[in-house]
């Protein structure tokens, strides 16, 4: 999870989809990190609001320390997200010549059918039923996990609500707790497309 200075968006990001994975039973496959590309707050706890937010909806808070994204992170990463597109394009700027790769239509679309299976489930990840789950042609859903090259793409590709041109989650720092919980709304809808996708592709 990637957003600018690593206090607002993304630990929330961190710590919801951290949560969800172990609802899930995936924490034996998955693990969730979270960096910025800036680092103007290294070693900073997240954001007051931030770590208020996730309390207001239950969320554990953990004792986050914000960090900066760096070429060896990428080394190790399969699945980089982002909360908007100038973290996108700084995240590719920093993987340089060695590269990522965009997330394919195939992940997106394994996307979509989990979103569809959440919306039936009132918003529960059933990690059984995910893994279950076939598309109409009879194929599992594509896997989103290991690959040679980190896959890159907006964290809201995962929230079956976005569209082209609303599918950032807005920076609330600096702005009112209600701004925090907005973009809580949006993260929470992201990581449990995300974690959705996940389950269904497990092997």
């Amino acid at each position: 999870m990637v957003c600018l200075g690593n206090i607002c968006r993304s630990p929330m990001a961190e710590a919801v989809a951290s949560a969800l994975v172990r609802e899930s039973g995936l924490s034996d496959l998955v693990s969730i990190e979270s960096f910025g590309t800036a680092s103007y707050h290294v070693g900073e706890r997240a954001h007051p609001q931030a770590e208020a937010a996730l309390r207001r909806r239950g969320w554990p808070v953990g004792d986050h320390r914000a960090r900066n994204l760096r070429r060896r992170d990428l080394d190790r990463l399969d699945l980089v997200l982002c909360a908007d597109r100038a973290n996108l394009a700084e995240v590719r700027r920093v993987a340089g010549s060695a590269g990522v790769a965009d997330l394919a239509a195939a992940d997106l679309a394994a996307a979509d059918l989990a979103a569809a299976d959440l919306a039936a489930a009132d918003g529960q990840v059933d990690a059984a039923a995910m893994r279950a789950r076939v598309d109409p042609a009879g194929r599992t859903h594509p896997r989103v996990g290991r690959t040679a090259t980190p896959r890159i793409g907006l964290l809201r590709s995962f929230d079956a609500d976005a569209d082209p041109g609303d599918d950032e989650v807005p920076d609330p720092w600096g702005g009112l707790d209600a701004d925090f919980d907005r973009a809580l709304d949006l993260i929470e809808r992201s990581c449990r497309g995300l974690v959705a996708a996940l389950a269904a592709g497990r092997s």
